[in-house]
């Protein structure tokens, strides 16, 4: 999974959701649990805890493989090793600009 993957998957998350909180306010989500002890109990849960929830989950599903580029790239960041290359940045930012400007 790509990091500009992750991004998308974070602005689905936030501006979509998922089924089961279409019917629930934006604000915040809110969980009924009953018991025998205390039939009206609510659990109120953020919207913002919901999201990081979801974003927790996509970050374990990484494979490996990316998980161990993502710690070489942090060892090299902290040996001051790191090189961005400039250009291929540029590119792909113009790229994802001109995919989103196309599907607008």
């Amino acid at each position: 999974m790509k990091v500009e993957d992750i991004y998308k998957h974070l602005s689905l998350i936030q501006s979509t959701g998922d089924a089961s909180n279409t019917q629930k306010p934006q604000s915040q989500a809110e969980v009924t649990k009953k018991d025998s002890s205390s039939p009206d109990a609510k659990v109120e849960i953020s919207q913002t805890s919901i999201t990081f929830n979801k974003v927790k989950k996509l970050v374990e599903t990484l494979p490996p493989d990316r998980v161990e580029k993502v710690q070489r790239i942090k060892e090299q960041l902290e040996a001051g090793q790191y090189k961005v290359d400039s250009t291929k940045v540029a590119e792909k930012m113009l790229r994802d600009t001109l995919i989103d400007f196309l599907k607008e």
